[in-house]
């Protein structure tokens, strides 16, 4: 049973199975485990980066500091260190230090 599902579907369904009954046929409708649930929506995530991670990043790989970045973009310097860890994510860069490689070898393919 996904969260997606309708929430009033869900509340009956969790009232069945808390009461030991079984939802449905047993084969329509099925709880996740945690595991099974975290590999689905790590399967599901959305690896691209935005348009404006890709900025920032840029200008971080450059050797721009958060506060330039910020002035040139306009925007909060809390701003510029959430593009970049969102990226550094994205990426599989473990830090920012990481995300300055990570983002050089996806520009050089």
């Amino acid at each position: 049973m996904s969260k997606n599902d309708d929430v009033r579907l869900q509340a009956v369904a969790i009232r069945q199975v808390q009461t030991g009954k079984i939802w449905g046929d047993g084969g329509d409708v099925r709880f996740e485990t945690a595991a099974v649930a975290s590999a689905r929506i790590k399967a599901e995530k959305d690896n691209r980066l935005s348009a404006r991670e890709m900025e920032v990043a840029e200008l971080w790989s450059r050797g721009r500091t958060m506060p330039q970045i910020a002035a040139e973009l306009s925007i909060t310097e809390t701003t510029v260190r959430t593009h970049l860890m969102r990226a550094a994510d994205k990426l599989g860069a473990g830090n920012l230090k990481e995300l300055i490689g990570a983002w050089i070898r996806m520009n050089l393919h």
